[in-house]
C-alpha cells in the first residue's frame, strides 16, 4: 500500500512538472498539497528520498518532512523526538556527498531548522549549536570526507538563522529561537575561524554563513576578528559578492551601535577600499562601483551619529563622508554608464536629521565644518543632474528617460531637504551659479545650456517649498528679471524654464505686476508640441492663483486657447487642463465678457455634440461624445462666479452662473445622446461626470437643472441602471437632501431608484452585476447616515415597498464572497442599525431579518468566509450589539449553539467565552473586531500557528 501511495505520488509530481495542461498542473498541485498536509506524509516523506528518486520527487519528500515538523509537531512524542532526529542527521550527510543535489540538502536543512526550534521551544534541546557542531565533526556512519563535513556543517548552520529570521511565529517562540542560536554563537565563530585558515576552497561558505548570524543581532565584537578579514577578502573576485553581502548585513545589524570601537576598527579598512572604488570608476565596472557605494553608504547612513562624533578625523568621520560624496559625483552618466549613486542620498537624510538631534552647542560646531561641505553637495547635485552633454539623450529608450527622470526627482527632494539645513541660502547659492552661467552663455553663445538648465532645476526644487515670507527674498525678484534673459536653445531648457515660472506662482499672486512678462514666455510655447504638457500644466497653475490680474491679457489667452482646441494638435488630457484654466479665467470677467467669451470658446463643440447626437453610433462618434463632455466637466469644475466677503461667506447673487446657463441649452442635446447610447457604460459615465464635476462647483446654484436632471436619471435607470448614476445621485442627496425646496424632488429620485433595484436583487440578477448592488447600498448607507428623514421615505418608495426588502437585499449583497461586498454591506448595515431606537420600521424589519444576518455573519466567522472579512462582520455585531441588544443576545445565544453554524469541534467552554466578549462589546468596535479575529482562528484551527 505504501508503495502504491509513493507511486501515485510520482505521477502526480510528473503532471505537476511536465504535463503542458495548466488545468492538469492545477490539479496536481492540490492534490499534492492535501497529501503533504495529511498524516501518512510522516511515512511517504522518506520514501520520497529514497535513492533513485528524481530531484523533482526528493525535493516533494523533503518539503513534505519540513511542512509536518513545521505543522504537526504535535503528533510527535517526546520519545519520537530522538528517533526523528537521528534520522534527519542520516539524510542530510546521505546528500552533502552528492554535489548535484544541494537543493535538497538546502530543503532538508530548513527542515532540520524546524526541528531544532521546536525542540528548542520545548526545552529538549537547549545545546543544540554545539551538538551540532559535534555531530557533523565526529559522526562515522557516513563516508564523507573533512572537506564534506565542513560543507555539510556550513550548509545547516547558515540555514539555521535565516530560518529563524524569517520564521512568522508568535513573539516569545522567536525569542527562543534567537536566545537558543545566540547561545552557540561563539562556538560558530571558533569554526568560522578554524575552517576558514584551514581550507580556501569553503571561504565562499563561511562568508555566507557569517553573514546570516550577523543578520541574527549576534553580538558583534564576538566576531570582530571575521569582519576584518571579509573586509579583506572584498578585493578579491571570486568573494567580491558573499563578501559586500556579508558586511551590509553587518553595517545594518541593529546591535552595531552597541560596539563602537568595532565601528571605529572597521572604518578605516572600509576606506582602505577608496583605491578599489576609482579604478572601477575608471574602468567603469558598475557592478564593483555598486557593491562599494552599497558598502559605504550602509555604514555611513546607519552610524551617523558616530561620522558627527568623528568628523574631524580623516581616517573615520571625515573620510567616510567624503567617501560617499566621492559615490555621488561619479563622472559617470545616470542610468546609461552607472546605477549606483541615488544610493547615496539617504545619506544626506540621515546626517541632517542627526543633527537636528545633537546638542546646540555639538551642532553648532559640527555645522561650520559641514556648511561648506554641502554647499558642495548642491553643486555635485546640480552636476548629476544635468542632461548628456553629447545629445545623446534622444538616442535613450523609454525606460532610461523615465530612470533619469525619477532619478532628477529623488535630486531635487534632496535639494529641498538641504533647505532645513541651510535655510535660504540654498537659494541663494544657487542663484550665484545660475548668474554666473547666463554670463558665461551671453561670452560665448555656443556654450551648452545645460548649466543654465540645472540651476533653473534647483531653483524650481527649492522655490516650491520654501516657507520664508516671499516679500522677503529679493533674489525672486531678481530671478524673475533674470528669466527673460535666457536664451533658450533647447527643447530641456525650455521644459524647465517653463516649470521654473509655474513654481514662482504663489509669489507672482502677490507681486502681480511680474505677469505679463513671464506669460509672454509661457503663451507662445503652447503651440510647440514638444512643451505643450509643461506649458499647459503651469498655464493651469498660474490661472489657479492669479486669474485676477490676468484679466486684460485673458481675452486673448481664451483665444488662443479656442485656437489650439480648434486644431486638435493637443492631447486629450492637455485639453481638459486647458479648459480648467480657461474656466478660471472667465470666473473673473464682467458677466457680459464671460458669457460672450463661453461662447466662442464652446460654440463649435456644442454644434459638433448636436451633429454627433444625430449621428449612428461608432467608435469615432462614440470617442468624441465622451471627449467633449469632458471639456465641459473640467471647463465647469472651475467656471465660478461667485464672490466671497472678507469673513470667506459666498455674496448672494442674482445673476445666472454661466455653466447653467450653458447646460440649459445643452439639455436637449444631452436627452437625445441618452436614447441613443443609453446602455453605453463610457457615455453615461461621461455624463455623470459632468453633472457631478457642475454641482460639486456651483452647489446650490445648480438648483434650476436639479428637477430635469432627476427626471433624466430616472429614465436612465429605468433602461439600465448604470453604477455612475446611483453614484450621481449619492451626490445629489449630499448638495441637495436637506434643501426643504428640493426634498421632494430628490425623494422621488431615490424612490425609483428603490423601486427599479428591487427586482434586479429579486430575480438574482445582482450576483452578475455586484457592482450595481455596492452602488445602491452605498447610496442608502449615505442617505441613512446624512439624511435619515429621506432615507426612511426611500427605503419604502413613499410607502409602496416593505423596508425590510432593503435588508434583504445587504444580506444578499453581504452573502457573496468578494471583499468590497462585505465592506459595502457591513456599512450599510452599520448606518441602518443607527436609526432603530428612532423607527419602529426599522425595528420591525431588524425583529424579522436580523437572525438571519446573524447567522449569515457567525457561519462566516466560523471559516465560510474570507477572513479579510472578519472587521466587516464584526462591526455588524457590534452594531446589532449596541442598538438592539435584546434580540441580538437572544440571536447569539441560540446561533452559538447551532453545529450548522460553528463547528462542531469547538468546545463550549470557548463559544460561551466568545458569547461574554460580543455581549460586553457594544461600546468598543476595537474589542469587539480583537474577540471576532481571534475566535475565527479557533475555528479555523489556526490559533496558536503562524498563520
Amino acid at each position: 500500500c505504501q508503495i502504491l501511495r509513493v507511486k501515485i505520488l510520482e505521477n502526480a509530481l510528473h503532471e505537476l512538472y511536465y504535463n503542458p495542461s495548466m488545468s492538469c498542473k492545477d490539479t496536481a498541485q492540490k492534490w499534492l498539497m492535501k497529501a503533504q498536509r495529511s498524516a501518512e506524509a510522516w511515512q511517504f516523506a522518506w520514501n520520497l528520498l529514497g535513492e533513485g528518486k528524481t530531484t523533482e520527487v526528493q525535493h516533494f519528500g523533503a518539503s513534505s518532512l519540513s511542512s509536518k515538523i513545521n505543522s504537526s509537531w504535535k503528533d510527535i512524542s517526546e520519545d519520537d523526538v530522538e528517533v526523528l532526529k537521528c534520522k534527519l542527521y542520516e539524510q542530510l550527510l546521505r546528500f552533502s556527498v552528492t554535489t548535484d543535489k544541494k537543493i535538497i540538502l538546502t530543503r532538508l536543512c530548513v527542515a532540520f531548522s524546524a526541528f531544532v526550534f521546536n525542540c528548542g521551544n520545548q526545552n529538549l534541546w537547549p545545546n543544540a549549536v554545539h551538538d551540532i557542531i559535534e555531530k557533523i565533526k565526529s559522526d562515522n556512519t557516513a563516508t564523507l570526507s573533512q572537506c564534506q563535513r565542513c560543507s555539510a556543517l556550513l550548509e545547516i548552520l547558515t540555514v539555521l538563522p535565516e530560518e529563524c529570521l524569517s520564521a512568522n511565529t508568535e513573539k516569545y517562540k522567536k525569542g527562543n529561537m534567537m536566545h537558543l542560536l545566540r547561545n552557540g554563537f561563539l562556538e560558530v565563530v571558533e569554526l568560522l575561524k578554524s575552517v576558514s585558515y584551514a581550507d580556501d576552497s569553503n571561504q565562499v561558505k563561511v562568508i555566507k554563513c557569517l553573514s546570516s548570524w550577523v543578520a541574527l543581532g549576534t553580538p558583534l565584537n564576538e566576531c570582530e576578528e571575521l569582519l576584518v578579514q571579509v573586509l579583506g577578502c572584498i578585493e578579491k573576485p571570486e568573494l567580491f559578492d558573499s563578501s559586500v553581502e556579508c558586511m551590509l548585513n553587518t553595517f545594518c545589524s541593529p546591535r552595531l551601535h552597541d560596539y563602537p570601537n568595532t565601528v571605529k576598527k572597521l572604518t578605516p579598512l572600509v576606506l582602505s577600499l577608496h583605491p578599489m572604488f576609482t579604478k572601477a570608476v575608471k574602468d567603469e565596472d558598475s557592478d564593483t562601483i555598486l557593491g562599494l557605494t552599497k558598502l559605504v553608504c550602509s555604514l555611513a547612513e546607519n552610524h551617523t551619529k558616530f561620522v558627527l562624533e568623528t568628523f574631524s578625523d580623516n581616517s573615520v568621520g571625515w573620510g567616510l563622508t567624503c567617501f560617499v560624496m566621492d559615490c555621488l559625483v561619479l563622472n559617470l552618466q545616470y542610468p546609461i554608464s552607472e546605477n549606483s549613486s541615488p544610493i547615496s542620498f539617504t545619506f544626506w537624510y540621515s546626517l541632517q536629521d542627526e543633527m537636528q538631534a545633537v546638542s546646540t552647542t555639538q551642532n553648532a560646531a559640527v555645522r561650520q565644518q559641514l556648511n561648506n561641505f554641502f554647499f558642495q553637495l548642491i553643486t555635485n547635485l546640480l552636476s548629476k543632474a544635468k542632461y548628456p552633454k553629447d545629445n545623446s539623450y534622444s538616442d535613450w529608450t523609454a525606460e532610461e528617460k523615465e530612470q533619469h527622470r525619477i532619478y532628477r526627482i529623488d535630486i531635487s527632494d534632496t535639494l529641498m531637504y538641504l533647505l532645513e539645513m541651510l535655510h535660504i541660502d540654498v537659494l541663494y547659492f544657487i542663484m550665484r551659479q545660475l548668474q554666473t552661467a547666463i554670463e558665461q552663455s551671453a561670452a560665448s553663445p555656443e556654450r551648452p545650456w545645460h548649466e543654465i538648465e540645472t540651476c533653473l532645476f534647483g531653483i524650481h526644487s527649492i522655490v516650491e517649498t520654501l516657507n520664508e515670507s516671499n516679500d522677503d527674498l529679493s533674489c525672486i525678484q531678481s530671478l524673475v528679471n533674470i528669466l527673460p534673459q535666457i536664451h533658450v536653445n533647447s527643447l530641456q531648457l525650455a521644459d524647465t524654464l517653463i516649470y521654473t515660472i509655474g513654481a514662482l506662482t504663489d509669489w507672482l499672486s502677490n507681486h502681480p505686476e511680474n505677469l505679463e512678462v513671464l506669460m509672454a514666455i509661457v503663451l507662445p510655447c503652447l503651440n510647440n508640441n514638444d512643451l505643450s504638457l509643461s506649458t499647459v500644466l503651469t498655464l493651469r497653475r498660474l490661472t489657479s492663483e492669479c486669474c485676477e490680474h490676468l484679466v486684460p491679457i485673458t481675452p486673448s489667452i481664451i483665444q488662443q486657447i479656442s485656437t489650439l482646441l480648434t486644431r486638435g494638435v493637443l492631447r486629450n488630457n492637455e485639453e481638459t487642463w486647458l479648459m480648467q484654466s480657461a474656466g478660471h479665467l472667465l470666473s473673473v470677467l464682467p458677466q457680459t465678457d464671460c458669457l460672450k467669451h463661453l461662447q466662442n470658446l464652446l460654440i463649435l463643440h456644442m454644434h459638433q455634440l448636436e451633429a454627433l447626437s444625430k449621428d449612428p453610433q461608432s467608435v469615432p462618434n462614440k470617442n468624441s461624445i465622451i471627449h467633449i463632455l469632458d471639456l465641459l466637466s473640467h471647463l465647469f469644475s472651475t467656471l465660478d462666479r461667485r464672490k466671497e466677503d472678507e469673513n470667506g461667506e459666498l455674496i448672494k447673487s442674482h445673476e445666472e452662473q454661466p455653466a447653467v446657463l450653458i447646460l440649459h441649452q445643452l439639455t436637449p442635446i444631452l436627452k437625445s445622446i441618452l436614447e441613443q447610447w443609453i446602455s453605453d457604460v463610457g457615455i453615461m459615465e461621461a455624463f455623470s461626470n459632468l453633472y457631478d464635476k457642475s454641482i460639486r462647483s456651483l452647489v446650490n446654484d445648480f438648483s434650476p437643472l436639479l428637477s430635469p436632471l432627476c427626471e433624466m436619471l430616472t429614465a436612465v435607470l429605468k433602461v439600465y441602471p448604470h453604477t455612475c448614476v446611483l453614484d450621481l445621485a449619492q451626490q445629489i442627496v449630499l448638495v441637495f437632501g436637506a434643501d426643504s425646496e428640493h426634498k421632494n424632488t430628490v425623494s422621488l429620485l431615490l424612490s425609483s431608484i428603490v423601486q427599479i433595484i428591487l427586482p434586479i436583487y429579486g430575480k438574482g440578477l445582482i450576483k452578475e452585476h455586484p457592482d450595481i448592488g455596492h452602488s445602491f447600498l452605498r447610496l442608502l448607507s449615505h442617505t441613512a447616515r446624512k439624511q435619515s428623514q429621506l432615507f426612511k421615505q426611500a427605503a419604502t418608495a413613499n410607502g409602496l415597498i416593505s423596508i425590510a426588502d432593503v435588508f434583504h437585499c445587504g444580506i444578499i449583497t453581504l452573502r457573496m464572497a468578494d471583499s468590497e461586498s462585505a465592506k459595502i454591506g457591513s456599512s450599510f448595515f452599520v448606518d441602518f442599525l443607527s436609526l432603530y431606537s428612532e423607527d419602529a420600521d426599522i425595528q420591525q424589519a431588524t425583529h424579522k431579518m436580523g437572525r438571519d444576518l446573524l447567522a449569515l455573519v457567525l457561519h462566516g466567522i466560523g471559516g465560510d468566509a474570507p477572513r479579510t472579512h472578519m472587521d466587516n462582520y464584526a462591526d455588524i455585531i457590534q452594531a446589532l450589539c449596541r442598538f438592539a441588544f435584546r434580540d441580538f443576545s437572544e440571536w447569539l445565544q441560540e446561533l452559538v449553539g447551532n453545529s450548522a453554524i460553528l463547528p462542531p469541534d469547538i468546545s463550549h467552554v470557548k463559544k460561551a467565552y466568545f458569547v461574554k466578549q460580543l455581549l460586553q462589546s457594544s461600546k468598543s468596535k476595537k474589542r469587539c473586531r480583537d474577540a471576532v479575529k481571534e475566535f475565527t482562528l479557533v475555528c479555523r484551527g489556526l490559533q496558536g500557528t503562524e498563520y
